[in-house]
């Protein structure tokens, strides 16, 4: 019987061993699910903060997108408006910073001290020239136009040039030529307006005032080939800048005494008084002239100086003529 209990303890044993080994089984398999219950629950509490985490990626994305849409806009706009020079500013804006600015006067040796306003005699059915001066007194070339309020019918008013560009700081001079056809005398009630605009802008730049008197002259002392005539002039180039005048005493002022002829002559009464030779372009623009009007003359280099500084350059001349004197 012990043999048997010991058999029996033996396989009691052996089973006990199985149903240990057996639940060693169950046991590992518990721990392999609690290993997997909790791996589950780390993977399930890690999700949020792993969405988060995306969520401040995209966030920081879309920031560094947005930065570099809003860099890449305000560059392009610098570089538009600040190299081709396009105008940001209001019209006030512009002349107060200097953008976009010029000045217009009157060049003449009769009215120097008034740039802004000049008078003229006009001879019935005749024409007289203003001498103005446009400069860009701004800070990037720009084009400039002329303009007038001129509306009385039987008077025209023509520039030699209505637009062009100047850099900063440089200048032009223009003609202005005046017509009328008006057969009686005529005082001009008020002042005609030349109105400098830039094309870029419809701001008033710069105004100059011009006053008209239509008056019947003397034509039979019109100016011929031979005569001897005196005149007030002023010489610039095509810049405007003054390189001559008569009237350097505005008090005393002494004119020219010209020959129109191919040789100076002298005063038949004083032989003290010489009247001189002048080049061919200032000769050929007083011809024709009646005593009390004012002309204008662009002289090109081959009817003008053949030696010195000013040799082969184109000039502008303003001649007033003050008297013809062939009948002495």
């Amino acid at each position: 019987m012990a043999k048997k209990r010991d058999r029996a303890g033996r396989r009691k044993t052996k089973r006990d061993e199985e149903l240990l080994e057996f639940e060693d089984d169950d046991e590992y398999l518990d721990v392999d699910e609690d290993l997997s219950s909790l791996s589950r629950s780390r993977r399930r509490s890690q999700a949020p903060a792993k969405q988060q985490l995306s969520r401040k990626k995209q966030d920081m994305l879309v920031l560094v997108i947005a930065i570099i849409l809003i860099t890449g806009t305000l560059g392009g706009y610098f570089f538009v408006y600040g190299f081709f020079g396009a105008d940001t500013s209001s019209d006030n804006d512009q002349q107060t910073t200097g953008n976009l600015s010029g000045e217009l006067f009157v060049i003449s040796d009769l009215t120097q001290e008034w740039d802004k306003h000049s008078w003229h005699i006009l001879n019935i059915n005749g024409i007289t020239n203003y001498l103005l001066k446009v400069t860009n007194t701004g800070a990037r070339e720009e084009i400039y136009e002329l303009s007038d309020d001129n509306e009385i019918k039987n008077i025209q008013i023509k520039y030699n040039k209505n637009s062009f560009k100047l850099k900063p700081g440089s200048s032009s001079a223009v003609i202005l030529d005046v017509t009328s056809d008006l057969t009686n005398e005529y005082r001009v009630p008020t002042p005609i307006n030349v109105f400098l605009k830039a094309r870029s802008s419809t701001l008033i730049l710069d105004t100059v005032q011009i006053d008209l008197t239509i008056k019947q002259l003397d034509e039979k002392n019109e100016a011929l080939d031979g005569d001897k005539v005196s005149a007030y002039y002023l010489g610039s180039f095509i810049n405007g800048t003054v390189f001559d005048k008569s009237m350097r005493d505005v008090q005393a002022p002494q004119p020219l005494l010209i020959s129109l002829s191919d040789e100076s002559q002298y005063n038949k009464f004083n032989e003290e008084l010489e009247y001189v030779v002048v080049i061919p372009g200032f000769e050929n623009g007083i011809i024709g002239m009646i005593p009390g009007e004012t002309h204008v003359v662009a002289i090109p280099p081959e009817q003008a100086y053949d030696a010195g500084e000013l040799k082969g350059l184109t000039l502008i001349f303003e001649i007033r003529l003050l008297s013809n004197d062939r009948l002495e």
